[in-house]
């Protein structure tokens, strides 16, 4: 597919939809290597009119739930086509269509559909851009949506294999851009996709040891709280980051209320790692409950200052 070249981002526009441009498909393959309706889902409940998502990765549509046959369990399945390394881009991404710059991948949560997903990554460079971060925005949009709306089991499988497609653009963009500094921010459950990304990279032999990205962010993180202290994530932040910090807020209503009930086990994103356990060295636990209170889509209009300060951190 061809790249558009219509207008930037950063250019005066009204159109914040990105959904019906085009996208250029970026192949660059490896051999190697019952909730309540919008939960888990935002930043904040809506972005300001003007406020216009930045360039994008994409992995929408990748991913297809299929039906086996009577009485088999529904799967999971890359759609015909596509490969577990391949992304789209929508726009000039720093690094592979524009000069290379510190970059900040954003990454939404769940039950975000496209229109939503840019909704999300305009709030980030809204409220980041107020800030001390002056470096440049990526969205990193994927299949948050699939199946029903209430269904959890088939985005969080989704999360966990987008794992490997962000992981490949972060090869990508490493390799074109050898000193920029690079910032991983995950929401919600794009924590998830996130976490996947740095178990990937520390197996892949073209990430080399040097390769660090500078910072990652974790914000209401709808992943187990043990996660960052047990094998393989451990090993991967420990390896792979400079310094990873998870912001959670001990009165997040979603996390709080719901993710027990579908996953049996405490969120990260609430009370941080879980008591007993060792996180890596470089990995910090950050209390915001008296910024963010219960509003799990409130991180970034309430901790901006925060997660922007750490992105500078050394």
């Amino acid at each position: 597919m061809q790249n558009d070249d219509s207008s930037r981002p950063n250019e005066s526009t009204t159109n914040t939809d990105l959904s019906q441009q085009s996208r250029r498909a970026f192949l660059r393959r490896t051999t190697t290597a019952a909730v309540g309706l919008g939960m888990f889902s935002g930043f904040a409940d809506h972005a300001r009119a003007d406020a216009l998502p930045p360039p994008t990765v994409s992995t929408r549509d990748y991913y297809e739930k299929r039906y086996p046959g009577p009485g088999a369990p529904r799967t999971i399945t890359l759609a015909d086509g596509y490969t577990e390394t391949d992304y789209d881009t929508i726009h000039d991404i720093p690094g592979l269509d524009a000069p290379c710059d510190e970059v900040a991948i954003i990454v939404h949560g769940w039950q975000n559909d496209e229109k939503k997903a840019n909704e999300k990554f305009a709030t980030a460079v809204q409220e980041l851009s107020q800030q001390t971060y002056s470096g440049r925005y990526v969205g990193y949009s994927w299949d948050a949506d699939i199946g029903k709306s209430w269904e959890w089991d088939g985005p969080r499988e989704v999360a966990n294999r987008n794992g490997t497609h962000l992981a490949q653009f972060l090869v990508d963009l490493r390799n074109a851009c050898m000193n920029s500094r690079l910032h991983l921010l995950g929401h919600s459950l794009g924590a998830r996709v996130v976490l996947s990304a740095l178990n990937v990279l520390n197996g892949r032999d073209d990430w080399l040891d040097w390769y660090k990205l500078h910072s990652v962010h974790l914000f209401g993180a709808a992943v187990d709280n043990e996660t960052p202290a047990v094998a393989p994530y451990d090993s991967a932040i420990r390896g792979e980051t400079g310094r990873t910090f998870n912001f959670h807020s001990t009165e997040d209503d979603v996390l709080s209320r719901y993710y027990w009930g579908v996953e049996y086990d405490q969120a990260l994103g609430e009370d941080g790692v879980e008591s007993g356990k060792t996180p890596p060295e470089n990995y910090t636990d950050i209390d915001v409950t008296g910024p963010v209170g219960d509003e799990h889509s409130g991180y970034l209009t309430n901790i901006s200052d925060r997660i922007s300060n750490k992105m500078q951190w050394g």
